[in-house]
C-alpha cells in the first residue's frame, strides 16, 4: 500500500534539465486514461477529523514586520499579532534577499527557453507525488538568518497563546524577493521552518496571497473536463465582472518598498526575473521625511515607465498602504491608469496590514482539509472541508461545490 505523501511546495519538483522534461511529458502521456495524476494515489490512512477542523495559521514575513492570522473552520478570521522587525531582523531580510538573488542552485541557474508559465503548469501536473530525480537539496541555515527564525517562533507563539493549537502546521507568506523559481527559495525556507520547529504546509509570495485575500484572485488553471479536453477557467480571472490580466502590486512598510508587475500568461501570474524591484528606505533617504516621499514617488514612476503597462488593478499591502502622503502619490502617479480607482484598491488599514497573513491562513485551511493523495471512500470528511467538481453547461465550464 502506498504511504501517505506530504504535499510538497508548488514548484519543488523542479525541472532540472531537458531529460527530466521529456520524462515528465512521457509519463503524462501514459496517464491520459486517468482523470488526474493525484487521483491515482489512495491515501494509506484517513486524515483525522481533528486536523481537518483545526485552525489554519498563516505567518507573513514582510520586509519590515511579521504578522500572523488564524482562519477557523467556520470561515472567520482572527488577526492575532503584528511584530515590528528589529534591526537584526531587517539585516537578516536584506541578507536573505542577497542569498536568493545571487546564489544559484548547486546545478547552476535555470536556463531554459520554456516560458515560466509553461514550467509552472508542467510542475502543477506532477507536484502530487512524482519524485524529484535530483533529490532535495536544502541550504544549511546561515547564522545571519537566525532573526527570521526568531520572528517565526514569536508569531507562532502569539497564535498559540490566542488559540491553543494541537499541531505545528503553518502556511508561510514570503517576501517577493528576486528569484526565478520557487525552488530557489525553498532551499532557504525549509531550514528556517525546521529551526523554528514548524511544519510548512506550503509557502507563497506575499503579493499572491494578498491578491487572494483582497480580491479573491489567483493563478487560474484550465478546467480539465475529460482526458483530452481543457478549457480556460474564465470565471477565475474575473473581479466585479472585469477580466483581470494585469496587476500592479505595491507593498509599503516603514522599512521598505516592494514593487511587482503581475501579468497573466495563459491564466497564470508567472514570476519573471525583473518583474520585482526592492527598495530599502534606510539605504535611499534615511530619516528625512520629505526626501522619503520624493524618493517613493520617483521609485514608482521609474518602475511604471520601464514597463509601460496599462494595469487592470492595483494591489496595496503593508502598514503604510493607507498613509495620506502615499495615497496622494498613488493618485498622481496612476492618474492615467483609468481602470485603477480607490473604491477597488483602498481598504481599512488593518486589511492591508494583514492581507498576506490572512491569505496564508485561508490556504492553510485548504491544506489541512486536503492532501497529496485521494481519500478512501470510507474516510470521514469534515463538513467544513469543501469538495469541488467541474462541469460544463450552456454558459461554459464551471467549478461547483458539491
Amino acid at each position: 500500500m502506498l504511504p501517505l505523501l506530504k504535499m510538497p511546495p508548488l514548484c519543488s519538483r523542479v525541472v532540472r534539465n531537458w531529460a527530466w522534461v521529456v520524462f515528465a511529458l512521457m509519463t503524462l502521456i501514459s496517464l491520459t486514461s486517468r482523470s488526474l495524476v493525484c487521483a491515482t494515489v489512495v491515501c494509506a490512512e484517513c486524515r483525522p477529523l481533528s486536523l481537518q477542523e483545526a485552525p489554519g495559521v498563516g505567518l507573513s514575513l514582510a520586509p519590515g514586520y511579521g504578522s500572523v492570522s488564524i482562519r477557523f473552520a467556520n470561515g472567520t478570521f482572527s488577526d492575532v499579532a503584528l511584530v515590528k522587525g528589529t534591526e537584526a531582523y531587517l539585516r537578516a531580510m536584506k541578507r536573505w534577499q542577497y542569498f536568493v538573488s545571487d546564489h544559484p542552485t548547486a546545478g547552476g541557474k535555470h536556463d531554459s527557453k520554456m516560458s515560466n508559465s509553461s514550467l509552472e503548469r508542467l510542475r502543477s501536473w506532477f507536484q502530487w507525488g512524482l519524485p524529484n530525480p535530483a533529490g532535495t537539496l536544502y541550504e544549511s541555515l546561515d547564522d545571519s538568518l537566525i532573526p527570521i527564525v526568531e520572528m517565526m517562533r514569536k508569531l507562532y507563539h502569539e497564535a498559540n497563546q490566542s488559540v491553543p493549537l494541537t499541531n505545528n502546521n503553518v502556511f508561510l507568506a514570503v517576501p517577493d524577493l528576486q528569484y526565478a523559481m520557487t525552488y530557489e527559495t525553498s532551499r532557504h525556507i525549509e531550514p528556517l521552518l525546521q529551526a523554528a520547529g514548524l511544519n510548512g504546509l506550503f509557502y507563497l509570495r506575499q503579493s499572491q496571497l494578498s491578491l487572494l485575500h483582497l480580491y479573491n484572485l489567483d493563478n487560474c488553471y484550465d478546467i480539465w473536463l475529460d482526458e483530452v479536453t481543457w478549457v480556460p477557467d474564465e470565471e477565475c480571472e474575473e473581479y466585479h465582472d472585469r477580466n483581470i490580466q494585469s496587476v500592479f502590486s505595491i507593498h509599503l512598510d516603514e522599512s521598505s518598498l516592494t514593487l511587482r508587475s503581475m501579468i497573466r500568461d495563459d491564466g497564470l501570474f508567472p514570476y519573471e526575473p525583473g518583474d520585482v524591484q526592492y527598495f530599502w528606505a534606510d539605504e535611499g533617504v534615511g530619516q528625512d521625511k520629505l526626501a522619503y516621499w520624493d524618493w517613493l514617488e520617483h521609485s514608482l514612476r521609474g518602475f511604471l515607465h520601464d514597463r509601460d503597462v496599462a494595469y487592470d488593478l492595483l494591489l496595496l499591502s503593508g502598514t503604510q498602504a493607507t498613509a495620506l502622503d502615499f495615497q496622494q502619490i498613488i493618485q498622481s502617479v496612476l492618474k492615467d491608469h483609468k481602470k485603477i480607482v480607490p473604491r477597488d484598491y483602498l481598504r481599512r488599514p488593518i486589511d492591508h496590514t494583514y492581507a498576506a497573513a490572512r491569505g496564508a491562513a485561508q490556504l492553510a485551511r485548504v491544506y489541512l482539509c486536503s492532501s497529496s493523495c485521494m481519500s478512501a471512500p470510507w474516510c470521514p470528511t469534515s463538513k467544513h472541508c469543501k469538495k469541488w467538481a467541474r462541469h460544463r453547461d450552456d454558459e461554459g465550464a464551471k467549478k461547483i461545490e458539491l
